[in-house]
């Protein structure tokens, strides 16, 4: 199987660029971002992933766009990883790849959140409404987060999207509404709204990612749900505390292995003649 691989290496020092905000979920098309949380100290580290990963590259990846690679990104050499490393507690600390769309009137197709989900919650994922996914990451939530994250280590000032930022917050220093897990931010259960959970703990492999959306304009009707492309070559996040891979497999990759599958059968039948 060949994949193009694309390593993302990014050290966030004293001279990186200071503009990085995260593109928020009010644009229409947010990046994805990693959130990771250590709930008792009550501090979360957030990270932007564009500007390659945004919501609808990696959505049009499935039905055969371009661009669709697998990304490894050095978490381990980011300063401010290394300052939520020095206060959390690693074994218990839990992590997220999300990103979403919060544009649109309540109708179906609209309201998106691409995320990953703790594997144990799986089968919750179909219970959840379309209200709960448009108040779980609606204007009031995902504003107050990505507003006051933005604020804050290297996504800091709130001007440019196409830079790589990072961030440790906590929720008793100011609002405390950049830290991941802030009511009326957002939270691991959409701030309360989600019967499930959107993190796993720190080692977990090749966690889905999964597309939900709002399935039409009744509040109380359930969310569409995709997991993206499921199968052998599904799309997946897996974190280790050292690095971030997001895989989103490359459309040719699936004639390459079935030509290749061919060639050895045809070859097999040549050696049997």
């Amino acid at each position: 199987m060949r994949f193009k691989t694309l390593v993302a290496s990014i050290t966030l020092a004293l001279t990186a660029p200071a503009f990085a905000a995260i593109a928020p979920f009010s644009t229409g098309n947010s990046e994805l971002f990693l959130v990771v949380q250590d709930s008792v100290a009550k501090v979360s580290y957030t990270r932007d992933l564009g500007p390659v990963l945004y919501m609808d590259t990696v959505v049009a990846c499935e039905s055969g766009g371009p661009n669709c690679l697998k990304y490894t990104f050095d978490i381990a050499a980011d300063t401010n990883w290394q300052t939520f490393a020095g206060v959390a507690n690693l074994s218990i600390a839990t992590w997220a790849v999300m990103a979403g769309d919060t544009v649109g009137p309540l109708q179906a197709g609209t309201h998106r959140l691409l995320t990953t989900v703790r594997t144990a919650d799986t089968s919750k994922i179909v219970n959840l409404t379309n209200s709960q996914l448009t108040n779980g990451i609606g204007s009031t939530q995902g504003s107050q987060f990505f507003g006051s994250v933005n604020a804050t280590g290297t996504h800091a000032p709130q001007t440019d999207y196409t830079v790589n930022g990072s961030s440790v917050n906590y929720e008793n220093v100011g609002s405390g509404l950049a830290y991941f897990g802030k009511p009326a931010g957002l939270t691991p259960t959409l701030n309360g709204n989600a019967p499930f959970n959107v993190t796993n703990v720190i080692g977990d492999a090749k966690i889905p990612l999964y597309l939900l959306t709002r399935s039409s304009s009744a509040n109380g009707g359930k969310v569409a749900v995709n997991q993206l492309n499921v199968g052998a070559f599904e799309f997946y996040a897996s974190f280790n505390g050292q690095n971030l891979v997001v895989a989103v497999p490359e459309p040719s990759t699936y004639a390459l292995m079935l030509g290749g599958l061919l060639a050895v059968g045809a070859i097999a039948r040549r050696r049997r003649g």
